[in-house]
Formats: C-alpha cells, structure tokens, sequence
C-alpha cells in the first residue's frame, strides 16, 4: 500500500461511472477540467451552515445586486472586482442565498434531522486508514460520538423514497457509505455500523428527509467499494488503465443499467 497514493471514494466513483480511463484522466494525470467551484456552492452553504454555523457568515456571501450585470449575470466588471477580492470564499446570488436559507430553515424543523445534528460528533474531520487494501481517505460529514453512526447531509432535486432510492443507484451512495462506515472504524478504532442521509430538497417546498441505509444497500456498496479499491491497487501497480471498451466493439443491450 506504501507505494500506492491514498485514494478516497468520490475518486473511485468516477471509475464506477465512467471506466478506468477516465479515472487516469480526471484523478491521476488532471487532464480532465474540474467543475467550478461555483457549480457546488449552494450545496457547500448549506454544509457551512449547519456544520459549521459559527463560519457561514465569515465564509458565504450573497453578491450585492449592483455587482452583477443583467438578469443577475456574472459578466460585470464590477463583478469581476467582487470575485478578486473575495477570492476562496463562497458567493451566491440573492436567490441562491433565499434558497440556502429555505433548505437549512426546512432541515430546523426536522426534528430527527436536529437530533442528529446536535449529538456530539466529529464533523467534517479529514481522516485516512487502511481499508479494502488501500489507503484511503475521506471527510465524512458528521461521525456521531456514540452509536456507531456516521452521517451525510444532501442538497438534492427530490428526496421521496423512489427518487432517493434512484439517486443512491445513480450516484453510488451505497458505495459512499460503506467506504465511511469502513474509514471511521478504522480510524476512530470502534465499530460505525449505520449510516444516515438528511436529505433536503433545492426547490419549493423544501422537503427534508432523513433516511437510514439499510442492509441490503449497505452489503452491496461494501462488495462494490472492495472491488473497486483492489481494481486501482491493480491497475495503479501495472499501469494498466484501458479496458475492454478502449479496445474492442462493445454490445449494447436495452435495459441494462
């Protein structure tokens, strides 16, 4: 494991998704663009928020209205100046920051959410161990102090169960958690065995939810989370990134996920 670099699970999801190949692409040579850090700001405001209250109004920034050009674009001078001098902070329009507020106010009237949110937990903690046969890494949200909890707040378009449960498969949240649970017993050296998302939606009306995983989806984003730790040991040892679709013709079957 020494001579193979940490790795953390957002990383080993972009091979999940999109192959070995782009992997190399995006998380090893950085050929592939980064998405701006405006593109996840509204999420990062909500995490400020409730993780770190006491850091939001230092941290987040709503735009002045004068600063942005018309139909609240980006593309003034003045805005220019703006981001220049409030650079590495987080800077939302005003209808952004209405629907920040509107997703922290809703998650204030969970009243699961708010227990969670005020038990005493490590938060936000970088945090790296051997797992799976690699070193990995990872900032897991909320590590709950007792209980064996580990816990994951989600800006997202819908939370009903079905369309939650379509998000876990799309985005591999199955995967997320189970490398989580595995790091913070690893790391904080006693058992995380459960994992709850608090789940709140970015458009009217705002609904939180909060959901446990359950075993089934637990066991499985195990088995893919060791499959694809002892995958990148294996190929970041060859140097081997190309897979059969780099190659050869590929069959496409209808139905197939």
């Amino acid at each position: 494991m020494t001579n193979i670099p940490p790795i953390n699970q957002s990383a080993l999801k972009v091979a999940w998704k999109k192959g070995w190949r782009y992997f190399y692409a995006s998380e090893i040579a950085r050929t592939v663009p980064k998405k701006p850090e405006s593109y996840f700001a509204v999420g990062t405001a909500i995490h400020t928020f409730l993780l770190e209250p006491s850091k939001f109004n230092e941290r987040v920034l709503e735009i002045p209205k004068e600063v942005l050009g018309k139909g609240d674009k980006k593309n003034t001078t003045a805005w220019d100046n703006y981001e220049a001098e409030n650079k590495g902070k987080v800077l939302l329009k005003p209808a952004e920051m209405q629907q920040v507020l509107a997703c922290v106010e809703s998650i204030t009237h969970h009243p699961a959410a708010m227990e969670i949110l005020a038990a005493p937990a490590h938060i936000e903690q970088p945090i790296t161990a051997d797992i799976f046969g690699v070193t990995a890494k990872g900032i897991p949200d909320i590590a709950i102090k007792r209980g064996g909890v580990v816990v994951d707040v989600k800006s997202t378009e819908a939370v009903d169960e079905l369309e939650f449960k379509q998000q876990i498969k799309k985005y591999g949240y199955d995967i997320q958690a189970a490398w989580y649970l595995e790091l913070c017993s690893a790391f904080y050296k006693k058992e995380y065995t459960n994992f709850v998302f608090i789940a709140v939606e970015k458009q009217p009306p705002y609904r939180c939810r909060c959901y446990y995983l359950g075993g089934d989806y637990l066991r499985d984003g195990r088995e893919e989370a060791q499959k694809l730790a002892a995958e990148y040991a294996r190929r970041y040892a060859a140097n081997d990134w190309l897979e059969d679709c780099d190659k050869n013709i590929i069959l496409i079957e209808k139905g197939k996920w």
